[in-house]
């Protein structure tokens, strides 16, 4: 960093020795000589550790790196940010323990809050410098053990299974079963169990499940896509973990690598006709689409791709269906 900032020291004394910027003084802060966006571009090349301390240095210095971008592509380098997807920067008013047991007292609290600003000249931190340091305190707290651990207990009348896919908004956790059950916590303060739901009918799989704070979207193995309310309200006439719509994921292979998609509307009758096509396919084989009355079994042998490729294929799907529930 020193060796970085002596160069432009350097430059700045060149300048000043030229016609064009005499009047400036060789001895000003670079910060000042620059403008702000080559300053923001230059303290991208320091170190997380030595940008804080750099943004102690001076109130220009602080002003320079409070940057929605500096901070924003820091938090993409160390992956708490993922491009393209929802951020819950904005959530973040507060973490604390939900924990009150009396082994857990005299440990360090995992309360997160920012000291007030001392000066009226100095101003208030940007959003992604805020959720940098969340992060970062977050990250630490894992590294040095202060947290607890919730078991997510099931009760007796759940049939024990293979739990497939879950996902978490922060509020509540839901998991998909092998035996086509969704089961669903409510992890806001101490984690319990909500309830259990059959999907799309038992022993057909539940492959793939996303959600957001007002839906959650599950693909199961009949090819059957079902949309749930998991708000706290009622939306579109459907009470909460109530079914929204659900579709049939249909279509058909014009070649190796291209697959035609059509979308249909399903009743639960309709429902019932996919369930009895997919119990009637090969092992060896993963149905995830059924046309009509006939399957269209997702191998690799006719689609000219792995396991894992039909997987992406099917998340695409359920983030398209998300967006379209918005």
């Amino acid at each position: 960093m020193s060796g970085m900032f002596s160069v432009c020291s350097e430059d700045i004394i060149v300048a000043a020795n030229t016609d064009f910027v005499s009047v400036l003084d060789a001895e000003k802060d670079f910060v000042q000589f620059f403008p702000p966006e080559l300053c923001n571009k230059l303290f991208s090349y320091v170190s997380d550790k030595d940008i804080f301390a750099c943004s102690q240095c001076s109130i220009e210095w602080r002003h320079v790196i409070n940057n929605n971008s500096q901070w924003k592509r820091r938090c993409i380098l160390k992956g708490w940010y993922k491009l393209g997807k929802e951020n819950d920067r904005f959530k973040w008013t507060k973490t604390k323990s939900h924990v009150g047991d009396e082994e857990y007292q005299f440990r360090r609290t995992p309360l997160f809050s920012l000291p007030p600003v001392a000066s009226l000249r100095v101003t208030e931190l940007c959003d992604w410098a805020k959720y940098y340091r969340q992060c970062a305190y977050l990250e630490n707290n894992w590294k040095l053990g202060r947290y607890a651990l919730h078991k997510l207990t099931i009760p007796e009348d759940v049939v024990p299974t293979i739990y497939n896919a879950c996902d978490c908004n922060g509020k509540i956790f839901a998991a998909g079963t092998t035996m086509g059950y969704i089961l669903i916590w409510c992890v806001d303060g101490r984690p319990h169990f909500v309830k259990s739901i059959l999907a799309s009918g038992r022993r057909i799989e539940v492959e793939q499940l996303h959600m957001n704070n007002k839906c959650m979207v599950v693909l199961c193995q009949s090819g059957v896509m079902q949309c749930y309310n998991i708000s706290n309200e009622v939306m579109y006439g459907h009470h909460p973990y109530e079914i929204t719509y659900q579709l049939r994921i249909g279509g058909r292979f014009i070649n190796e690598n291209t697959y035609a998609f059509h979308v249909d509307l399903l009743t639960p009758e309709q429902i019932e006709d996919v369930h009895r096509v997919s119990r009637s396919n090969r092992s060896d084989e993963a149905t995830l689409f059924s046309v009509g009355s006939l399957p269209v079994p997702f191998t690799s042998s006719i689609c000219g791709m792995g396991s894992s490729s039909s997987n992406s294929l099917s998340l695409r799907i359920l983030r398209f269906a998300i967006k379209l529930n918005l």
